[in-house]
């Protein structure tokens, strides 16, 4: 889970079976902000990356029941601050559930022998407060974070592993691509992954639909 993208991987029996590119990201949570409490999308930047590094802070429920939710003595009311954080934290809920439903349509898509055993999860939307929980509790499965610095030769600083560790793999697959370590072998950027947009996908069909006209 990037900060604009997900990118959906289904690994069977060691080999990868699907790829999938979702429009969806971390930045999604910031965009549904910045239209609920009518700010600019870098505001509402701000403002949840803010909330979020607070709760990461936090290991009790962050979702309490509305019965047991404290007025600060005002009676049935919140302040504005405690709304802010309340919609911020509901969008970062929203966001796993979209990342739920594509996962689902992803495995729909394949017909495949058995169950999904599990979800790694990597990148910058891995390290959202309660993000494996919450994804799990969805799935029904174990989500785990693809670690793969305990592999590897490194100087981190170790206080700084769980905030640096989900975006790793990205940084050293690509690393590891320059220096021919790359396995799969994928290239976005030929034949059948190439991007295209849809005059030149149809422009093929459309020509060969006007010579049979012309014939």
């Amino acid at each position: 889970v990037s900060a604009t993208n997900t990118l959906i991987a289904l690994i069977q029996d060691g080999t990868t079976r699907l790829i999938r590119s979702v429009r969806l990201g971390r930045d999604s949570i910031a965009s549904r902000v910045s239209k609920d409490l009518d700010i600019n999308q870098a505001e509402a930047r701000t403002r949840t990356q803010a909330v979020l590094l607070q709760d990461k802070q936090l290991t009790d429920d962050l979702f309490i029941r509305a019965a047991d939710a404290p007025t600060n003595g005002e009676p049935g009311g919140k302040s504005a601050g405690e709304l802010e954080r309340d919609i911020i934290r509901q969008r970062s809920t929203e966001l796993f559930g979209r990342v739920e439903q594509e996962i689902m349509r992803t495995i729909d898509s394949v017909k495949l022998p058995e169950p999904i055993e599990c979800v790694y999860l990597t990148g910058p939307g891995a390290s959202i407060p309660r993000a494996k929980e919450d994804l799990a509790h969805r799935l029904g499965v174990p989500v785990l974070t693809l670690d793969v610095l305990p592999e590897c030769e490194h100087k981190i600083d170790p206080e700084a592993l769980e905030s640096v560790g989900a975006v790793c793999p990205i940084a050293i697959g690509l690393a590891g691509r320059q220096l021919g370590l790359d396995r799969f072998n994928f290239d976005f950027r030929q034949e059948e992954f190439i991007f295209a947009k849809r005059f030149d996908k149809l422009k093929v069909p459309l020509l060969c639909t006007v010579l049979l006209l012309a014939l």
